[in-house]
């Protein structure tokens, strides 16, 4: 899909997204609550997700071209949960 790109976009900035586990580089920079991510040749990629507090956290794949917003290819919402041992 030549002249597009997909991008995640968070609800809060209680979200963050991570290219790795180890924290090594924001997918969504500070200030910001859209990034773009980078797919492999089969069109795939793995993202990591931290939830800083409890709250309406959802998170928007969009396919993108330029700054315009072509549509919206889904949605995760994160929920917080408690358990007791």
């Amino acid at each position: 899909m030549s002249g597009f790109a997909v991008a995640v976009q968070r609800s809060s900035s209680n979200l963050k997204v991570w290219t790795t586990n180890s924290k090594g580089a924001a997918i969504i920079s500070t200030g910001n609550n859209q990034g773009n991510l980078t797919l492999d040749s089969n069109g795939n990629t793995t993202i990591w997700i931290e939830a800083l507090a409890s709250g309406g956290n959802d998170l928007t794949f969009l396919l993108v071209s330029g700054t315009t917003t072509v549509g919206i290819l889904g949605k995760l919402h994160f929920v917080n949960y408690d358990s007791f041992i």
